[in-house]
């Protein structure tokens, strides 16, 4: 049983790298159209979405995930620029362009989705907000693989991106964006890291915990969807055998019937492991739990830059997390090499026995520099400058 479900998802995978692009219907009713206020040089489109586009940037809706923030901010930049923008979705795949456009900037697919409508003074732009998808992919169904054989069960891959239509797009694009670090680019192949430029990625508004109070004895995992991509399962192994030990689990996994079927004991029975669903990190649910959390542990197999990991330094924890995070923060944190069971549990042993005045120092240094290398000030500033590269070297007048 085990074996036929990988060789099901390896003919998944190699049916994702074989398909073809269909024809898509031209529809364009999901583009936000934006006049610029400068004297207009040309018409950009922008796929990163749309529905944020006129709020404030205090907006109660920014303080999930920083894209949505960032999507915003990239308008903006184009249109200071003197660009009119046209703004879809980058999971719209029926929007196809019925104008010629100066600037095409994407995130995932669409770029190679528009080629025929590409001429050769277009700029073309990918931001790229995730490893390259090959290896992204690689790295999930090795995690996957490996749960299966642990439990003789069955588990889906969660985050698998289309290999084919990225790369595509970044053939296409003639300047690329990356968040992560040196390691991130590392994932790609060697053809692209030329015009692959990295930048910071924004960390997501959060709770601050008090250093001064005391920091808790609690553990915990702040993630999204993709609990096997991101260490869930060897966590809960570990925790159910360490009583001795407790672990907050914050993040929505409940439509992963599949992960929740295998772990419904450790999620529901165990009383050192607290599942408390989606929480927003501005919410005093989220204060309540941190209130009790010093350490949070980050095994994710393949990100950019995780989100998730630099708001939880802002926040104030102390780090375990793996290279694929895409952070680097030398010595202010445990860097996991493997991710494997008995490593993670000597990393829990490691931090318990650390010293409070020197994990606080960690905290708060950790913290420092997430405000200052991952602020929107710092993002926007390092995005302006990256556009103006591209915009430079073909408006060279």
């Amino acid at each position: 049983m085990i074996n036929s479900t990988i060789n099901n998802f390896k003919k998944y995978i190699r049916s994702l790298l074989n398909k073809d692009i269909n024809n898509s219907s031209l529809s364009n009713n999901n583009v936000v159209e934006i006049k610029t206020e400068r004297k207009c040089k040309g018409i950009a489109l922008i796929s990163y979405g749309n529905e944020y586009l006129e709020l404030r940037d205090d907006d109660p809706k920014f303080e999930g995930h920083s894209s949505k923030w960032e999507s915003k901010k990239i308008v903006e930049i184009f249109l200071n620029k003197g660009f009119d923008v046209d703004a879809i979705s980058p999971y719209d795949t029926e929007f196809v362009p019925s104008k010629q456009y100066d600037i095409i900037f994407d995130i995932h697919y669409n770029l190679c989705r528009f080629e025929k409508f590409i001429s050769n003074n277009t700029i073309t732009i990918l931001h790229s907000t995730g490893s390259y998808p090959e290896y992204a992919a690689n790295q999930e169904i090795n995690r996957v693989n490996e749960l299966m054989y642990r439990k003789r069960a069955q588990y889906t891959p969660k985050r698998i991106c289309d290999p084919i239509y990225f790369t595509r797009s970044l053939k296409i694009a003639r300047f690329c964006s990356l968040f992560g670090t040196k390691h991130t680019l590392s994932t790609f192949p060697n053809e692209f890291q030329k015009k692959i430029r990295l930048l910071p990625v924004t960390y997501s508004n959060s709770i601050l915990k008090d250093l001064n109070e005391p920091l808790g004895k609690e553990f915990l995992w702040f993630y999204g969807y993709g609990a096997v991509h991101k260490g869930l399962d060897i966590l809960l192994d570990i925790f159910s055998e360490k009583k001795e030990y407790t672990l907050n689990i914050v993040g929505n996994i409940d439509t992963e019937k599949d992960f929740i079927n295998i772990y419904a004991k450790e999620l529901y029975s165990l009383p050192n492991i607290k599942y408390h669903g989606f929480l927003s990190p501005m919410s005093n649910e989220y204060k309540n739990v941190i209130d009790k959390c010093f350490c949070f542990i980050a095994p994710s197999c393949s990100e950019s830059t995780s989100t998730a990991v630099i708001t939880c330094l802002n926040t104030g924890l102390y780090p375990i997390y793996s290279r694929d995070n895409g952070v680097q923060l030398s010595s202010n944190g445990y860097l996991l090499e493997n991710c494997r069971h008995k490593e993670i549990e000597n990393a829990i042993k490691s931090v318990m026995n650390k010293n409070k005045n020197e994990l606080r120092n960690a905290m708060l240094n950790n913290r420092t520099y997430v405000q200052r290398e991952h602020s929107r000030e710092r993002f926007s500033i390092e995005m302006d400058k990256f556009i103006d590269k591209a915009l430079l070297n073909e408006y060279s007048k």
